[in-house]
């Protein structure tokens, strides 16, 4: 008789001590994670055990600040819908859908604004924690024991090298602890008919990130068929079996298109809305050098090398040695998991897998982001071999406990990266020593097997909480990413109080590109991937930062300040008031200077500026003295030096007149560029992006010192003056065709705008007017309360004709595809609840329920009363 156990369909209060006992080797996998990520947390000093946060890379610069804006919108009651304190105005529903959208994160509700950083950072340890609870859920129900010889297992789920690597990349970590209850859901789905957990778990995973769950989604459709081809099923049970899997996989992303649609419009405006196919068949390494990642404290890998974070324990290379040789497991079930592990293996190593496996892209550093499911998959089999391990001879442990020491061995031998520090391989030889012995202990049963299982499951959480500690968990200063934000904050509302109406604010001394989302305030710069492709291409062209999934306006010159209209600039350096920019408050050291140049988000285009604007040349000072060609005005940029010769590159420019300048590097070859002047010194990076150094005022005899850091390259360093005149020239040419706010809100602007076609050059009573917001067919432009059809003026942003007179505007948004999203996921829910009621309505209850454990008593991998008895410790 083999052993069953069945949830209760009611849980009373009484009823939870039994449940916890039931379920204490899944809460153990639980507490024991989280227990880890406490202590180094506290090692490490992470606030409140130190001035340290937790914040790395993404979640620096994206999650956080993202984060606070959406923490911002629910509290004020903000659309959900549409950001402008998100770059120059951003979808915020498809930022929310991509970056935010684990039911977790709206527990900000609840969180004040001073702890925000704390809220994400413990969210990241308890996400860990239930990666090992729904790990070892998996394998109890899977292998029907309650044994806590699970806990090791779900613990080495939790605190794999996968998540030393990416546990900061919280956006992906509910699909990581979703992922058990999606495969044990699977199971259930084809071997007994349930749908429920699967359906409902693909449809929270497709719902929290759609990215990771593209890998999921592919991994299923491989996992079904190994299923098929492990069971003992007839063809008429597989083929009902199949359409099972296809209509509930459908139903679940059905659910999740409230998001998933609205998502996949927005992406059509990114720079990854295009994909290249692999013409050719690349391999980025060898199979054997690849699983020596299997080794303790291997350095993980999160740059743009493609090696694969694949640490789960030094003792599953000899476990998976004993799952090849055990003969009590089945060949068939063997030879389908094996090929399986090593399709997985292949997809990290062979570029056309991984471009697949990617959602047909490369990754842009991160690499192997799919390495979860092969962890999951190989811990599988170890537990499987650890199970059997009864009816293993001494002879089969020491030939799969000689095999695993020779290929460390081999490793240590031919290993070149660096990623190996000195001692990983004598690490795994002990440690894989240690697991065998205890193994071949556990076997013979000459000791009790409570003994040999906790020194199995205490040698487990030492080597994984080091590795953990070794490879991840990096701090960055808590105090220097906040101790400004309360002066921000006091000019951020200075500044909307002095506002006539909409307004755009910029930080010259930024965190990150993303401040505007962090410290809630209208910005112009953004850094996502959801970054709109045209923006990126814009700011580039008029010699402002920008790359595939940023924009921001360093290298910006006042014009550009003036056509996106950024009224105010915070700086911390305080520099001469000039008639271009003048301090109106200061809190702290950080001042508030407002532009006097600065137009409305919306004006009507002169007919030149529309028709002869050359906005396409590679030349960002000749992009910009175009519009000043075009607009019949003096030039806006001056150039004063052009490329003189330098040594060792290497050049000194002395200035001839007192003036705003900018410097532009010509050859990127000479890498980063560090500008010395008497006062300071400043190092400028990333110039291969094609902005502008701004150098500010420099007085006139002042000495300026160019140094690349490549020497042996010219820079090739071009000075440009700006002409004020210019400024003001262009301004007055712009400023009459404005868009007069009268009111404003997160998915709406009002206003009216006096079009004078005569004045503005046009021979035809029609007249182009640009919104420097970005083209999104989510806006709805009204003129006159009549809907108009827009354009992508600029080849970025939202453009339409007005005619000659005063006409009253307004622009609403509702993000693309929402409607029809919601739509789909209301019929899917119906339809989901259709075959709820009847599967378990009146009368069909106890024919299914005997049904379902008669499938399930044919399953080869329980556990049976009679095998395995050491497996079964007592609590």
């Amino acid at each position: 008789m083999k052993m069953k156990i069945k949830a209760s369909r009611r849980v009373s209060f009484r009823a939870l001590p039994d449940l916890a006992r039931n379920n204490a080797a899944c809460l153990l996998s639980f507490f024991l994670p989280l227990a880890v990520m406490t202590c180094i947390f506290i090692i490490n000093g992470v606030y409140p055990f130190g001035d340290e946060s937790f914040m790395h890379s993404d979640m620096y610069h994206q999650y956080v600040p993202f984060l606070s804006e959406m923490q911002h919108k629910l509290k004020t009651g903000e659309s959900l819908f549409y950001s402008w304190d998100v770059g120059i105005g951003s979808n915020f529903l498809a930022l929310y859908g991509y970056y935010m959208a684990s039911p977790f994160n709206w527990l900000v509700l609840l969180v004040p604004d001073a702890y925000l950083i704390e809220f994400m950072t413990w969210m990241v340890a308890l996400k860990i924690g239930l990666c090992g609870f729904t790990f070892c859920f998996y394998l109890t129900r899977h292998f029907r024991t309650k044994s806590f010889l699970l806990v090791p297992f779900a613990v080495f789920y939790a605190l794999s090298g996968y998540l030393a690597a990416y546990n900061w990349n919280v956006m992906w970590l509910d699909c990581v602890f979703l992922f058990p209850l999606i495969a044990l859901g699977l199971e259930a789905l084809v071997k007994a008919g349930k749908y429920r957990l699967y359906c409902v778990s693909l449809a929270l995973c497709i719902l929290t990130n759609y990215y990771i769950s593209i890998m999921v989604c592919i991994f299923l459709v491989l996992y079904f068929l190994l299923q098929l081809v492990c069971s003992r099923m007839s063809f008429a049970h597989m083929t009902r079996a199949a359409v099972r899997f296809a209509l509930f996989s459908l139903l679940a992303g059905g659910m999740a298109a409230v998001l998933l649609v609205p998502e996949y419009a927005a992406l059509h405006l990114t720079d990854f809305s295009e994909f290249d196919f692999p013409d050719t068949l690349t391999f980025y390494f060898s199979f054997l050098d690849m699983i020596a990642r299997h080794s303790m404290n291997v350095t993980v890998e999160t740059g743009l090398d493609h090696w694969p974070n694949i640490y789960c324990g030094t003792g599953v290379m000899f476990l998976a040695v004993l799952y090849a040789s055990n003969r009590r497991i089945p060949l068939r079930e063997k030879a389908a998991y094996i090929a399986m592990a090593f399709f997985m293996l292949a997809g990290f190593a062979i570029n056309v897998l991984n471009f697949i496996w990617h959602g047909m892209h490369y990754p842009n550093s991160l690499p192997a982001r799919q390495s979860f499911i092969y962890i999951f998959l190989i811990l599988f089999m170890c537990f499987r071999a650890w199970e059997n391990i009864g009816c293993m001879t001494k002879r089969e442990i020491v030939r799969a406990f000689a095999v695993s020491m020779i290929l460390i061995l081999f490793w240590q031998d031919t290993a070149e990266d660096d990623a190996f520090p000195f001692g990983s391989f004598y690490m795994a030889l002990v440690l894989t020593a240690a697991y065998a012995l205890f193994m071949h202990m556990f076997r013979s049963g000459r000791t009790r097997r409570k003994i040999i299982g906790a020194a199995v499951f205490m040698t487990a959480l030492i080597e994984l909480s080091a590795n953990t500690a070794y490879t991840s968990i990096t701090t960055t200063s808590r105090k220097a990413y906040t101790d400004d934000n309360a002066d921000i904050r006091i000019l951020t509302a200075e500044a909307e109080s002095r506002a006539d109406g909409f307004y755009r604010m910029e930080r010259s001394q930024r965190k990150s590109k993303d401040d505007g989302a962090w410290l809630n305030f209208p910005s112009a710069s953004l850094f996502s991937s959801m970054a709109n492709a045209d923006c990126s291409d814009f700011f580039r062209k008029l010699g402002c930062e920008a790359s595939t999934n940023a924009y921001s306006i360093t290298g910006s010159t006042p014009l550009v300040d003036m056509l996106l209209g950024i009224n105010y600039e915070l700086n911390t350096d305080a520099y001469q008031e000039t008639d271009i920019s003048r301090i109106i408050s200061a809190s702290g050291h950080t001042n508030l200077y407002k532009n006097t140049y600065a137009l409305s988000p919306g004006f009507v285009m002169p007919q030149k500026m529309a028709s002869e604007w050359m906005i396409d040349s590679d030349d960002p000072a000749l992009v910009q003295n175009s519009l000043c060609d075009a607009l019949k005005t003096e030039q806006i940029l001056i150039p004063v030096y052009n490329g003189g010769s330098s040594v060792d590159g290497e050049c000194a420019v002395t200035i001839s007149e007192t003036g705003l300048y900018y410097a532009y590097e010509e050859n990127f070859d000479a890498g980063d560029i560090t500008v010395s002047r008497p006062a300071k010194k400043k190092t400028y990076t990333n110039l291969d992006r094609s902005y502008f150094m701004e150098l500010g005022k420099c007085e006139r005899g002042e000495l300026i010192t160019f140094s690349a850091e490549n020497k042996g390259y010219d820079p090739g360093i071009i000075i440009y003056r700006l002409n004020e005149d210019a400024l003001k020239s262009i301004y007055e040419a712009l400023s009459p065709g404005e868009l007069k706010i009268s009111a404003f809100g997160d998915d709406y602007i009002r206003g009216s705008v006096t079009v004078d076609t005569d004045a503005l050059g046009y021979s035809y009573d029609r007249a182009s007017m640009l919104m420097t917001i970005p083209y999104d067919e989510g806006w709805k432009v009204y003129v006159d309360g009549e809907e108009t059809e827009i354009y992508k003026g600029l080849g970025t942003f939202i453009s339409f004709y007005v005619s000659g007179g005063v006409h009253d505007i307004e622009l609403k948004y509702f993000p693309k595809g929402l409607k029809a999203g919601a739509a789909i996921s209301l019929i899917s829910l119906m339809i989901l609840a259709g075959a709820a009621v009847l599967q378990y309505g009146p009368g069909r209850r106890r024919k299914t329920e005997a049904s379902d454990d008669a499938l399930a008593d044919g399953d080869d991998h329980a556990l049976t009363d009679g095998d395995n008895q050491g497996l079964k410790m007592d609590n």
